[in-house]
């Protein structure tokens, strides 16, 4: 059958009509505006999003609407986005790239105005999830006075920061008194708007003696940090006659374990600053339940309110032994004892090797800047002294070591799992170095390895092994 020239062109021009983008002066209202990608994606803070925002424009009969403007608005979480409008294509998409705040909720509006009603559009909103999972940490924490006469409003005071965990604002602090319970605490500066928080709250009504007081932040992103204490003391006579004793802090036995016929050397710290403010006199070392041994400042004197002292033993027999410190100032007034378990082995030698550093890596190993990069390792004592984990540290480019988190919590076994994040690299090569403790006080070496911070994001690669250790 023959088709004529001019029926073959009307079906194409009516394909035509139906398939081509609708421009503005030929839609039929109202426009309306939808989601296509880019919603609900996750990203540490203060970066920016990996997949753009898209959304797409069309008319009341479902077509694409071309040459719309659209604009996107953050209207929470206080991040930014790269232009804040875009012009809708041929098939009626508008794109626009999100860098995230740094806390509560990340929300992204896109907007138009409709041009043939002049109503506002509000139809497509994105949101997006802040990815921090570290807490904040909590330090610097103060009472003031302390001691505290009874019936005085005491001001507890600490730092909060998510800076190195996670790059979150605070959202947030408590404090706790005792075993009682949290109390909302307020920012210094009036909101809870920055990674570091100075945070404050007055307690009234406190009982004569003395309080544990704790305090603890939570950032934007919901993590909560673990609680930082101090000591507070609430007197007949407040602050001007002392009859507070010192405390002691800080009891170590080194080497521990040590082998038959070592010399042990004890160490303490003891402080007066907080609990009455008078010189510390001396400290006393007891072995199990034998005599009190007089111990010797470390600076060659007591004249401070604060005193390292210590004191060698010799002749432990083999088996654990209790060591118990306390300390006494000017005042008259001698503390508690706050007591160790030193062990004394039976073989012919103790724990003297260091753990060793494992499977470093960084992810990403490759990263844009302003990425969060997570370092990760694995430090064991399993195979060189069979002691327990105390701790890891990291340093990058050869700067200060500063410490790394377990991964399950704590630093009680063996074998440990470690990670710290870092943040704010420049462009360029980096090192990272992972080194471990043991509670035998042995310091492993370091293990190396080399990433890049890149000027445009990268693609996804594999991470690097491990160098020799250092």
């Amino acid at each position: 059958m023959r088709v004529s020239r001019w029926s073959a062109a009307l079906v194409c021009s009516l394909f035509a009509a139906c398939a081509a983008p609708t421009d503005l002066n030929q839609v039929t209202p109202p426009l309306s505006m939808s989601v296509v990608s880019g919603d609900g994606q996750q990203a540490p803070p203060g970066t920016e999003l990996p997949n753009p925002l898209v959304v797409r424009v069309e008319d009341a009969r479902g077509r694409p609407v071309s040459g719309q403007i659209v604009n996107f608005r953050v209207v929470s979480g206080g991040g930014s986005v790269f232009a804040g409008a875009a012009i809708s294509n041929r098939s009626g998409l508008a794109q626009e790239r999100w860098t995230l705040g740094f806390g509560g909720l990340q929300r992204v509006e896109a907007r138009a105005i409709d041009p043939a009603t002049g109503a506002p559009l509000t139809f497509a909103v994105f949101t997006a999830t802040l990815s921090d999972s570290i807490p904040p940490i909590t330090f610097n924490v103060n009472a003031f006075p302390n001691p505290a006469a009874l019936g005085d409003s005491v001001i507890v005071s600490a730092v909060v920061s998510d800076s190195f965990t996670g790059g979150s604002n605070v959202a947030g602090a408590d404090v706790q008194v005792d075993s009682g319970p949290f109390l909302a605490m307020s920012a210094g500066d009036g909101a809870f708007d920055q990674q570091n928080e100075f945070v404050i709250r007055s307690l009234f009504g406190l009982a004569l003696g003395g309080h544990s007081v704790c305090v603890r932040g939570r950032d934007a992103a919901g993590n909560v940090g673990f609680p930082d204490c101090t000591f507070l003391f609430v007197t007949n006579g407040g602050g001007g006659f002392d009859s507070i004793p010192p405390i002691t802090s800080n009891v170590v036995a080194i080497p521990n374990p040590s082998n038959p016929g070592d010399s042990v050397t004890i160490r303490a710290q003891v402080s007066d600053t907080f609990t009455g403010g008078s010189n510390i006199l001396g400290a006393d070392v007891q072995v199990d339940s034998g005599p009190f041994l007089m111990m010797d400042a470390s600076d060659g004197a007591f004249d401070q309110e604060n005193e390292l002292v210590f004191r060698t033993l010799f002749g432990l027999s083999p088996g654990s032994h209790l060591v118990c410190v306390r300390g006494r100032d000017s005042a008259g007034n001698t503390g508690s004892f706050v007591c160790i378990v030193a062990t004394v082995g039976t073989g012919s030698s103790g724990d003297t090797i260091g753990p060793v550093t494992l499977n470093v890596s960084a992810t990403p190993d490759s990263a844009a800047p302003h990425d969060s990069i997570m370092i990760r390792a694995e430090v064991r004592d399993t195979f060189t002294g069979g002691s327990n984990i105390a701790g890891a540290e990291m340093n990058v480019d050869s700067g200060g070591f500063v410490p790394m988190f377990a991964t399950d919590g704590a630093f009680d076994q063996q074998n440990e799992r470690v990670n710290r994040l870092v943040v704010g690299l420049a462009v360029g090569g980096h090192s990272v170095c992972v080194r471990g403790r043991d509670t035998a006080g042995n310091t492993g070496n370091q293990t190396c390895i080399g990433f890049s911070v890149v000027a445009t994001s990268p693609l996804p690669g594999s991470r690097r092994r491990a160098q020799a250790p250092r």
